[in-house]
Protein backbone atom coordinates (compact mmCIF):
# COMPACT_ATOMS: atom_id res chain seq x y z
CA UNK A 1 0.00 0.00 0.00
CA UNK A 2 1.10 3.23 -0.88
CA UNK A 3 1.84 6.16 2.01
CA UNK A 4 0.02 9.45 1.43
CA UNK A 5 1.53 12.14 1.96
CA UNK A 6 -0.57 15.73 2.39
CA UNK A 7 0.91 18.48 0.47
CA UNK A 8 1.67 21.01 3.72
CA UNK A 9 4.04 18.43 4.92
CA UNK A 10 5.71 18.01 1.40
CA UNK A 11 6.13 21.90 1.56
CA UNK A 12 7.81 22.15 4.66
CA UNK A 13 10.06 19.54 3.78
CA UNK A 14 11.42 21.58 0.13
CA UNK A 15 11.71 24.76 2.57
CA UNK A 16 13.68 22.92 4.92
CA UNK A 17 15.91 21.63 2.06
CA UNK A 18 16.56 25.24 0.16
CA UNK A 19 18.24 26.45 3.21
CA UNK A 20 20.96 23.79 2.63
CA UNK A 21 23.88 24.18 -0.08
CA UNK A 22 24.42 26.55 -2.26
CA UNK A 23 27.34 29.67 -2.48
CA UNK A 24 28.72 31.18 0.77
CA UNK A 25 30.48 34.24 0.98
CA UNK A 26 34.65 33.38 1.22
CA UNK A 27 34.58 29.65 0.30
CA UNK A 28 36.78 27.89 -1.81
CA UNK A 29 40.16 28.46 -2.23
CA UNK A 30 41.80 31.73 -2.90
CA UNK A 31 42.84 31.85 -6.37
CA UNK A 32 47.14 31.69 -6.76
CA UNK A 33 47.70 34.46 -8.72
CA UNK A 34 44.90 37.15 -7.87
CA UNK A 35 41.83 37.26 -8.92
CA UNK A 36 41.06 35.65 -12.33
CA UNK A 37 38.80 36.22 -15.66
CA UNK A 38 36.90 33.55 -17.80
CA UNK A 39 37.29 34.04 -21.28
CA UNK A 40 36.56 32.17 -24.77
CA UNK A 41 39.70 31.53 -26.81
CA UNK A 42 40.36 29.76 -29.79
CA UNK A 43 41.83 26.19 -28.77
CA UNK A 44 45.13 26.72 -31.21
CA UNK A 45 45.59 29.76 -28.90
CA UNK A 46 45.36 28.08 -25.44
CA UNK A 47 49.28 27.03 -25.74
CA UNK A 48 50.31 30.75 -26.54
CA UNK A 49 48.26 31.26 -23.34
CA UNK A 50 49.37 28.50 -21.44
CA UNK A 51 53.19 29.60 -22.19
CA UNK A 52 52.54 33.66 -21.62
CA UNK A 53 51.28 32.58 -17.93
CA UNK A 54 53.90 30.42 -17.18
CA UNK A 55 56.53 32.72 -18.51
CA UNK A 56 55.16 35.77 -16.02
CA UNK A 57 55.21 33.29 -13.56
CA UNK A 58 59.08 32.52 -13.87
CA UNK A 59 59.80 36.22 -14.52
CA UNK A 60 59.32 36.90 -11.17
CA UNK A 61 62.35 35.37 -10.35
CA UNK A 62 64.63 37.26 -12.95
CA UNK A 63 65.36 40.99 -13.85
CA UNK A 64 65.05 40.00 -17.63
CA UNK A 65 63.65 37.13 -19.39
CA UNK A 66 62.74 35.82 -23.00
CA UNK A 67 60.63 32.76 -24.19
CA UNK A 68 59.17 31.70 -27.56
CA UNK A 69 56.42 29.63 -28.21
CA UNK A 70 55.43 27.95 -31.95
CA UNK A 71 51.92 27.68 -32.40
CA UNK A 72 49.11 27.79 -35.02
CA UNK A 73 47.15 31.22 -35.95
CA UNK A 74 43.10 30.74 -37.07
CA UNK A 75 44.90 30.11 -40.81
CA UNK A 76 46.75 27.30 -39.86
CA UNK A 77 50.32 29.04 -40.07
CA UNK A 78 53.11 28.42 -37.84
CA UNK A 79 54.09 31.10 -35.80
CA UNK A 80 56.56 31.84 -33.48
CA UNK A 81 55.79 34.22 -30.37
CA UNK A 82 58.43 35.39 -28.81
CA UNK A 83 57.50 36.88 -25.09
CA UNK A 84 60.22 39.79 -23.12
CA UNK A 85 60.11 40.69 -20.10
CA UNK A 86 62.48 43.29 -18.23
CA UNK A 87 61.66 44.27 -14.71
CA UNK A 88 61.26 48.09 -13.90
CA UNK A 89 62.53 49.59 -10.64
CA UNK A 90 60.25 50.59 -8.28
CA UNK A 91 62.56 54.21 -7.62
CA UNK A 92 60.49 56.65 -9.10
Amino acid sequence: MRRVIRKEVQLDWLEQKAARGGSRPGAGRPAKRGKTLVKRIPQQYAGAIESLIAHLDQQRDYQQLQSSVQIQDLDNRQVMLTFNTEAQSDEN
